[in-house]
């Protein structure tokens, strides 16, 4: 994917191996990248190996207030976001829906929609500052086909699509792109997805899901 995006900022929410994946592909197309999370890996290196624009912060997705307070302190240093990324993901929880206790719920959903809520909330002021601004949620193509210990994270996926396709919705007056990127392959396939989707190529579409690994994009259904 041939992108520029010199001069623009983006904030990646969720710092796992595809969050990692996504936030070098957004630096070397030229952004400034702004990246939270509790595990970093060896981003920070890799970005100072390349001369890239990437910084870093270690903390819990989960502390509302942490997270706003990284999401807003970019948006005040670079003026603007231009590209939110939402990568809240959670330990998986492998056991029958039947069988899964309230507290593994509240922890489920903590992770994963309500991360991704509050990064968007912590954007919005700042999105709405931007040209073109654009919000890509991730999710994995694979649970669309949950199978019989995956009931949870099926859910919290099937969650996000219905948040990105309302999201959309809400904020399409604001001309504030919302779409979702599906991991189906290797992290690089999410990566090429969320640069085309945070890219002027995809000023047409918001409310779509796009499965990378697979040439299909479709319209999320709620």
């Amino acid at each position: 994917m041939n992108a520029d995006f010199h001069g623009k900022t983006a904030v990646v929410a969720g710092g796992d191996p595809a969050g990692q994946a996504v936030a070098l592909a957004l630096a070397r197309e030229g952004a400034d990248v702004f990246v939270c999370g509790e595990h970093l890996g060896e981003l920070e290196t890799l970005a100072w190996k390349e001369a890239l624009s990437i910084h870093t912060e270690k903390l819990p997705l989960t502390d509302d207030d942490a997270l706003t307070a990284f999401v807003a302190a970019a948006g005040e240093r670079m003026g603007a976001i231009h590209v939110m990324v939402c990568n809240g993901r959670s330990a998986p929880v492998r056991k029958p829906l039947t069988e899964v206790k309230p507290e593994e719920w509240s922890c489920a959903f903590a992770e994963t929609l309500r991360t991704d809520w509050k990064a968007v909330l912590a954007a919005l002021p700042y999105l709405e500052r931007a040209q073109d601004p654009a919000v890509v949620l991730l999710t994995d193509s694979a649970l669309h086909r949950p199978g019989p210990l995956e009931g949870v994270a099926a859910v919290c996926a099937a969650g996000v699509e219905s948040m990105t396709k309302t999201l959309a919705s809400e904020l399409a007056s604001r001309r504030i792109r919302v779409n979702a990127a599906a991991l189906g392959g290797g992290v690089s396939d999410l990566a090429g997805a969320v640069l085309f989707l945070a890219s002027q190529a995809a000023s047409y579409c918001t409310g779509t899901l796009l499965e990378a690994g697979n040439t299909d994009v479709r319209e999320v259904e709620a």
